[in-house]
C-alpha cells in the first residue's frame, strides 16, 4: 500500500487553475492530477476550506455573467 500523501497549500493553486482553465472539474479530474484516490480529495475539501473554496471560487468565476 502507498504512504498516504500530504495536503499541501500548493494544491488550492493547481485546482484554481485547473478550474480557469475548464468550465468545469471534477474531484476525479484533481485525483488524477495529484496522484491521489477520489476519496482524498472529498476528504481533503472537508478539512481544508481553502482547497473547498478553489473549486467552487473558480467555478463561479467561469460561469457567463447574464446581461
Amino acid at each position: 500500500m502507498a504512504p498516504k500523501k500530504s495536503f499541501r497549500k500548493a494544491y488550492v493553486g493547481i485546482v484554481m487553475d485547473m478550474a480557469l482553465a475548464r468550465s468545469k472539474i471534477s474531484n476525479r479530474m484533481v485525483a488524477q492530477r495529484l496522484g491521489v484516490d477520489e476519496t482524498t480529495i472529498r476528504r481533503w475539501r472537508k478539512e481544508n476550506i481553502e482547497f473547498e473554496r478553489a473549486f467552487t471560487e473558480a467555478q463561479r468565476e467561469n460561469k457567463p455573467r447574464r446581461r
